[in-house]
């Protein structure tokens, strides 16, 4: 098995789990070694700006569905960015 098979799962959640990084250690740093109050609102401000990040970047259904729309796309006039995905 080599490291790019490994690495392929935590590819997809890498954000959640370095924002969840992040937050333990701010939490570990501002709560656990002395607690304030300008502690927790910095932990949860950083969480909750961390979520709506998260819902603004998460990818969305694909509005281009068949070949005909990608052609349709690129010969339009607009700048257009490819994405080409496959889940194999």
């Amino acid at each position: 098995m080599s490291l790019i098979n490994l690495y392929k799962p935590i590819r997809k959640i890498s954000y959640l789990l370095t924002s969840a990084l992040i937050v333990a250690l701010l939490v570990y740093f501002l709560l656990v070694k002395n607690f304030s109050l300008v502690g927790l609102f910095l932990v949860i401000g950083t969480s909750l700006l961390f979520f709506f990040l998260w819902l603004k970047l998460h990818p969305g259904p694909s509005e281009v569905t068949d070949a005909t729309q990608v052609i349709q796309a690129i010969g339009n006039g607009r700048p257009t960015f490819l994405n080409i995905y496959s889940n194999y």
